[in-house]
């Protein structure tokens, strides 16, 4: 079960547990195997949610928006059929989306590699496509990055692009088209704070002076202006017992 408890009510030990969702009753009420893959919420209220099922634990999983709230799943609420899914929130009406898109549109390894952005309320079929990889990319498919202020905002989009299970290129998507930034293939996009997007290296970056293991921070207004001289600051580098 999905459930929830005021934080006053466990730090004495005597939980008041309210169920949200009851995965066992959904599948009993649905003929399925329902196992629960997770949600991903709209900030900075995440209220709103998209519920991953997987019918049966396989890789594939039904999305589904979900009110935390009130508990219901939403009618008419944004769903993706049974599939290998990317997705990040845009906004309260737009999810950037990675699936087989076409029928057999996937990479060699069964994953997704073209990003569209759909609309609430619209069909699959008439998404719009914002950023495509190609069917020989290695990893685990393309995935959009949605990166967020303090007060839930979107600042960036960008597509993570797997070439193989190490290395990954990153494009920012914008209104003319994707532009992939000049960060190593062996680094991690971690997140955003004051304008800062945060990276994480998992080799040497000689052009920024960064070494394997760093946390770096680059200035998002200055990726978006001018990527190839945009600057990075090392935030820490941790010691031999550290990470």
């Amino acid at each position: 079960v999905l459930r929830s408890t005021t934080l006053e009510s466990y730090r004495i030990g005597q939980p008041q547990w309210r169920t949200i969702l009851d995965i066992d009753a959904l599948a009993k009420a649905e003929g399925k195997n329902w196992v629960w893959k997770g949600a991903d919420c709209l900030a900075p209220d995440d209220r709103y949610c998209l519920v991953s099922l997987s019918d049966g634990g396989k890789d594939a999983v039904e999305v589904r928006e979900f009110d935390m709230q009130t508990g219901q799943f939403l009618k008419g609420g944004f769903l993706l059929p049974e599939g290998k899914h990317r997705f990040a929130w845009v906004d309260a009406d737009t999810l950037a989306v990675a699936t087989e898109w076409t029928k057999g549109e996937v990479t060699t390894s069964g994953y997704p590699y073209v990003i569209k952005l759909l609309k609430r309320g619209q069909a699959l079929a008439d998404a719009r496509e914002v950023f495509r990889g190609k069917p020989d990319d290695g990893g685990y498919g393309v995935s959009p990055i949605a990166l967020r202020d303090a007060d839930g905002k979107l600042q960036a989009l960008i597509a993570h692009r797997p070439l193989d299970t190490f290395n990954a290129e990153h494009h920012l998507i914008g209104e003319g088209g994707a532009t992939r930034l000049p960060l190593p293939l062996r680094s991690s996009i971690q997140g955003l704070l004051d304008g800062q997007m945060l990276l994480t290296l998992e080799e040497t970056w000689a052009a920024q002076s960064g070494r394997s293991g760093d946390l770096m921070a680059l200035d998002l207004a200055a990726l978006k202006t001018d990527a190839a001289n945009a600057k990075a600051t090392l935030v820490l580098r941790p010691t031999d017992s550290q990470s």
